[in-house]
């Protein structure tokens, strides 16, 4: 499984926007509004041992 990384989310997030055609995108990829929060997701994501917890955990964040 790949590992992520805030630099590869980023990354991966300024391809989508700079994709888009709506104009509130213009100018935003590669933006964060919080380096923090991205890392601490990341960081977390990583200790995850297997897809099953990778989704328990991810839905668990989306929820809350």
């Amino acid at each position: 499984m790949i590992e992520p990384t805030a630099r590869k989310l980023t990354d991966i997030q300024s391809q989508i926007i700079l994709s888009s055609d709506l104009p509130e995108d213009i100018g935003m990829e590669g933006k964060i509004r919080d380096q923090g929060t991205l890392d601490y997701i990341v960081n977390e994501w990583n200790w995850k041992n297997n897809l099953f917890e990778h989704a328990a955990w991810l839905y668990y964040k989306i929820t809350t």
